[in-house]
This record gives C-alpha cells, sequence and structure tokens, in this order.
C-alpha cells in the first residue's frame, strides 16, 4: 500500500478499530454487487491506515458479474506505537466514476503472530485501566434487524415434552455445578445431570441476558417438539421458571464430532468411523429437509453440532438458528444472514434467500473438516490456508487431497473411497446452490464411500478381492433396508 494523505477526501463509509500494537493484520474484504449489471458503474477506492490499498476497484469486474462474492485480503503491519485501524472506502472519481458509493458486504480482521505468540502484554495506568485491549473483530452487513418483544418472558409448555421446576434442574445439575459443564456456547452453558430415574441428561442453560438467546430457545422448543428421528438429538423437556431459559436433552456420550478430530486427548475416530459419522448426520439433516411439510433447513451445520452417542452413533442438535423452508410456490426463504464464520454459505450471504442447499454447503465444510482434522478458520496459519474450505478445496480440484489428510489415517483407508469422498465434498461446495447435490444424494454416495473402505478393509484382512460394482449392489441392498428404518421415524405435529 503506497502512503496516501486521505484525511480530506470523501467516503461513504468509514471504520476505526483499536487493535493491539506490534502485530501484523490480515485484512478481509467480503463483496457482492446487488444493483449493477455492467462493469464501470461502481469504481471505488480503499484505505487501510489512511494508505491507499486499492484505487479504480470495480467490483463488477473483480467478481466477474453481479451477484458472485468475492473477497480481497490485505495485510498491514501495526507499528509498536499504533493501536488503531482504519479501514475506509469512498467513490474513485479520478476513474470516471459517477460519484456512486462504495460497497462493503462483510469485514474480518485476523490478528497475526510474528513469533508464534498472538499473546499481547497490556500496560495499564493509575486508574487500571488497559491502554491497549486486544480485539478480533468481525462486522457483516445485514437489511434487516430481529425484533424481540418481551425479552425476559416466558413460554407456554404445550406438546413440547416434560416441564421441569427450577428447583429439579437444580437438584439434577448440583445446583449448577460448573465441574458438571460439558459445553460453553453464545447460548450458555451445558451441563451434565442426573434427572428422573437416574437417567443422564445433557441440560444447556441459557445466559438470561441474551435476547438473541430467547429467540433460539423459542426455536430449538418449536422445532423440536415436531421432530422425532434418530439421528436428531431428542429434546427431553424444558424449564422456564424466574426468566430462565434451560433445555434438557438426551445425553451424548462422546460430545461433539469436532472433540474426535482435533483439540483434545481422545483416540482419533477410524476412516469408517468418520464416514459413518457423516453419514448419520446427513441423515439427520435429510430427514429435516423432507421431514416435514415445507422442510427444515438447520442453518447452522457443524462438528460442533453433530453429537456422537456411546456407539458413535452421529445425530444432528442445536435448532436454535433453524427456519421452516419455502412454501411449495417459493424457491428460497429470504432472512438476515445468520450462520457461523468458516461455514457459511456464499450465495446465502450474497442474496440473503435461505435454501436447503445452504445446509449442503455447510455440510460440505464439515467433510472437510472431517478429513483433514482442523480447525475451519485459523488466523495463525499462512493466508492461503487460513480457510479451510478454500484451501482444501485448492488440493481437491488438484485432486490431491490426500496430500493434507488426517496424519492419523495415512495408510488406514481406500484410495479410491478418499478420491470419492473429495468428490462428493466438491460438490456440496459448489458456487451456486442449484449445482450442489440434495442431501439424499449425499447420503448416497457417502453408503457408497463406506462400501469401498470396507470392501479395501476386507481385501486387506483376508485374501479376497471386492470390486466397485460389488459395492454398488451391497449399497443398493442397504438402501432398500435404510428405507424402511427411515419409514419408522415420524413427523409429529403439534
Amino acid at each position: 500500500m503506497s502512503n496516501n494523505q486521505v484525511l480530506e477526501k470523501r467516503f461513504n463509509m468509514s471504520w476505526r478499530f483499536e487493535v493491539d500494537p506490534g502485530f501484523d493484520y490480515l485484512i478481509r474484504l467480503h463483496f457482492c454487487e446487488l444493483v449493477f449489471d455492467k462493469p464501470n458503474l461502481r469504481i471505488f477506492r480503499i484505505y487501510i491506515n489512511n494508505r491507499t490499498a486499492a484505487n479504480n476497484y470495480d467490483l463488477f469486474v473483480k467478481a466477474g458479474g453481479m451477484n458472485k462474492t468475492y473477497h480481497q485480503d490485505y495485510f498491514d503491519a501495526v507499528s509498536s506505537h499504533i493501536n488503531n485501524l482504519w479501514i475506509q472506502l469512498g467513490p474513485d472519481t479520478a476513474a470516471g466514476a459517477s460519484g456512486i458509493d462504495a460497497l462493503l458486504n462483510g469485514l474480518e480482521i485476523f490478528k497475526l503472530s510474528r513469533n508464534g505468540n498472538l499473546a499481547h502484554v497490556q500496560r495499564y495506568d493509575s486508574t487500571g485501566s488497559s491502554n491497549h485491549p486486544s480485539k478480533h473483530w468481525v462486522l457483516w452487513k445485514t437489511r434487516k434487524r430481529i425484533r424481540l418483544q418481551n425479552p425476559n418472558g416466558s413460554m407456554a409448555s404445550t406438546g413440547v415434552g416434560k416441564q421441569f421446576t427450577l428447583a429439579e434442574i437444580r437438584v439434577a445439575t448440583n445446583n449448577f455445578d460448573e465441574s458438571l459443564v460439558i459445553g460453553v456456547g453464545d447460548f450458555g452453558k451445558v451441563f451434565k445431570g442426573v434427572i428422573e430415574d437416574d437417567t443422564l441428561a445433557a441440560i444447556k442453560r441459557a445466559n438470561p441476558q441474551s435476547y438473541q438467546g430467547l429467540a433460539d430457545f423459542h426455536t430449538e422448543i418449536e422445532m423440536l417438539s415436531k421432530l422425532r428421528h434418530g439421528h436428531l438429538v431428542s429434546m427431553i423437556g424444558f424449564c422456564d421458571e424466574q426468566h430462565e431459559m434451560i433445555l434438557v436433552y438426551e445425553y451424548m456420550e462422546n460430545g461433539t464430532l469436532r472433540s474426535h478430530l482435533f483439540g483434545n486427548d481422545v483416540a482419533p475416530l477410524t476412516w469408517k468411523q468418520r464416514l459413518e459419522a457423516c453419514i448419520g448426520a446427513a441423515r439427520g439433516l435429510h430427514y429435516l429437509h423432507t421431514g416435514a411439510e415445507r422442510g427444515i433447513i438447520h442453518r447452522d451445520v457443524k462438528t460442533t453440532n453433530t453429537l456422537l452417542d456411546e456407539k458413535i452413533l452421529a445425530k444432528m442438535s442445536d435448532f436454535g438458528l433453524s427456519k421452516t423452508g419455502p412454501s411449495l410456490e417459493h424457491t428460497h426463504v429470504s432472512t438476515a444472514v445468520k450462520w457461523s464464520f468458516g461455514y457459511l454459505d456464499p450465495e446465502y450471504f450474497c442474496r440473503q434467500q435461505l435454501t436447503k442447499k445452504s445446509d449442503v454447503h455447510s455440510f460440505g465444510v464439515v467433510l472437510f473438516e472431517v478429513v483433514c482434522a482442523r480447525v475451519v478458520i485459523n488466523p495463525s496459519l499462512p493466508k492461503d490456508q487460513i480457510n479451510l474450505a478454500e484451501w482444501a478445496m485448492r488440493w481437491q480440484i488438484q485432486r490431491s487431497l490426500e496430500t493434507i489428510i488426517d496424519p492419523h489415517l495415512k495408510g488406514k483407508y481406500s484410495p479410491e473411497s478418499m478420491e470419492k469422498f473429495g468428490e462428493i465434498a466438491e460438490k456440496c461446495l459448489a458456487d451456486e446452490g442449484k449445482n450442489r447435490p440434495t442431501m439424499g444424494e449425499v447420503i448416497w454416495y457417502l453408503e457408497y464411500v463406506l462400501q469401498l473402505h470396507q470392501a479395501w478393509l476386507a481385501a486387506n484382512t483376508i485374501d479376497n478381492s471386492f470390486s466397485s460394482s460389488q459395492a454398488l449392489r451391497d449399497l443398493e441392498e442397504r438402501e432398500v433396508e435404510n428405507r424402511q428404518s427411515d419409514g419408522n421415524s415420524g413427523l409429529e405435529t403439534s
């Protein structure tokens, strides 16, 4: 970036962020042109810390057209004497633009380490205040605001399982004993508890001050009161006394799928177990998409919302962001963007039009996460590796996915099954939803991958050969069994 005095220039957007001095920062700007269908109409400049990052920035040209998502990365080294980071955009009138405002749909700032350490030694003044607070910033521009009425209200119990008293919940969790916490999220904390008949349960207690938590609480009760399936976590009941928002679920012995991939001292899952977990999660999502009249879009598909029971059977959980699908005469649901970073469907982000294929995109990220065993966003990695989906897709397109897989899998998988698995993930991450498979098709592909791997295991255990055609025949037989099994799962109406 070149030096430039920009304080007198015209901006239509300007932000100042407090950052830790002496670190490098990756600034990722997200764009999507929704108005103009030709180039040379919206041209603007980008300034970072009062220096020109880009002149004559024509978004239509950069993205390759209208309604196409695009992101641009910039690197800025903040000196040890500066604790502010300025991001400013404005029309580039020198390029002949007609003064149309600059556009920015999203902004991410990643703090990068120069020596492997992201810690910042804070200095405090005589009042005890920190001079340089450390923050991670993410901004998203949306078109709608969520308005919640009666944020401290309660919800009546109507056919949604047992309504527990707060006293019962306190007994079950030993008065919310912190040693029983098995999970922490945006909604609140999850405790391991014991309810009547010595039944283990997962008890999710929301932060009472969370307005969004109330909306998620109501949504999850509404969704789970209608759904029953072997690959969806079941809700036992709830408690809404004294402004508490507590949900009680079946206890999943082996926790989240993510905890078995990285970051914990647990034995890594075998390739067969990973495939079975993916198939289980896919079956849960397929039921959501097809089990109700209009279908349900999960909207928060990720490995932390995929839980494993004592037999490593996978079930989808956390329906706080779920949304009823479109009616027959519509193709999508228009809604403000809500999603977990790293799993966000770019088409949904660009158009704010939610479809079942948005879940499919997130599931594609999960597939890469399962095979690579790393977090989906890691700012400490080199720039081209920060985003798992983008990084893995580059290797997959080169048909070299095996280069970056979890080292624990090396030599323990069928090469043919790995090849097909990568192809499924690639299909799920297609730029346009219409080019992605349905979850039903994903299940079929994954079942085929599992058959190939089991054939490979058999061939390497005994002197036996097993062809792809034989795997297909076995898969067709299993499909018949699965259809019969799914026929026993039902949708309850309230």
